[in-house]
């Protein structure tokens, strides 16, 4: 799921970067990519929702919509004004709100591994000298 929702990831955050130098034609295409790319990672997110054992799935999947329909109103939005020097602030809007929720977005995707890496290790040896804290101890019994 990650490696399909890059691409996506990449392309907002070029336009967002683009936007910010003042290049807005260039900010224009990277949403134009950016929608069939967040298309197909939604639906690739929506399949992996459909299968169990997953529990944050679902909720990942909507995130990812949420995040097309944004960048589509935010392309849509340009679209008129390609050649100006200036972008309507639907569009920015738009392009924020799609930056925050993919943050959000990888942000639970990447919560399990985080999780795992830096759960502190206990050793055998610290629960059975009873240095390890309550909750440890209990679930090592």
């Amino acid at each position: 799921m990650a490696r399909i929702s890059a691409p996506s990831v990449v392309l907002v955050v070029v336009a967002a970067l683009a936007d910010a130098a003042g290049a807005h034609s260039l900010a224009f295409d990277a949403l134009v990519l950016a929608v069939p790319a967040a298309a197909v990672a939604a639906l690739a997110a929506l399949a992996v929702a459909v299968d169990p054992g997953e529990p944050l799935a679902v909720a990942r999947a909507w995130l990812l919509a949420v995040v097309l329909l944004l960048v589509l109103v935010s392309a849509a939005v340009r679209a008129p004004v390609r050649g100006a020097d200036s972008v309507p602030r639907l569009a920015t809007s738009a392009l924020v709100a799609a930056l925050v929720v993919l943050g959000a977005a990888v942000a639970g995707a990447l919560w399990p591994w985080l999780r795992r890496r830096f759960r502190p290790r206990l050793t055998r040896r610290a629960v059975e000298s009873g240095q390890a804290p309550s909750a440890a101890r209990s679930r090592a019994a």
